[in-house]
């Protein structure tokens, strides 16, 4: 049984100026996998690109390309993600929204809902777990226990801020 470990990021720039943000995203199955993504994402009216989006959105494109590509039955899935607010959704706080009919403690409705809704949807039939990873450390010897997490981070990010860069 071979676990499978997905390194995902998002990139968003021009946060505050309405009508030029842009962002990307980064997906890292491995190296020279066919499956890696660098996707940029354009800000429309439809769709506010923001960090939370573009993190979230690697996450569910990541999902997506693994369960097209292979039968994933019996294996343990890890997402690695710098985002703590995908951890923290993912670990804690949907299962409050879902009992409350996707609603915060406030009453209001979870921001980015379908894309929330997605990635649960997506996730919980196949025990995804999400782990956090610091972004932007130094490199580690590659003989560390902690390179292979670094690699595949930076990996994702460069992916990701390479297709923000490239609108």
């Amino acid at each position: 049984m071979n676990d499978i470990i997905i390194f995902t990021d998002g990139s968003a720039l021009n946060n505050q100026q309405k009508g030029k943000r842009k962002g990307g995203v980064g997906v890292f199955f491995g190296k020279n996998d066919n499956r890696n993504i660098s996707s940029p994402l354009k800000e429309t009216s439809s769709i506010k690109v923001t960090n939370q989006v573009t993190e979230l959105l690697a996450c569910v494109m990541a999902l997506e390309t693994l369960l097209s590509s292979q039968i994933i039955k019996s294996k343990k899935i890890t997402i690695y993600t710098d985002s703590i607010y995908i951890v923290n959704m993912m670990s804690d706080w949907i299962k409050k929204w879902v009992k409350n009919e996707w609603r915060k403690s406030d009453g209001k409705l979870v921001d980015n809902i379908e894309l929330i809704k997605k990635l649960y949807f997506l996730s919980m039939n196949i025990g995804v777990k999400f782990k956090h990873v610091k972004s932007h450390q130094k490199e580690p010897s590659d003989d560390s226990a902690d390179y292979n997490i670094w690699f595949g981070n930076d990996q994702a990010d460069k992916l990701a801020v390479a297709a923000s860069k490239s609108l």
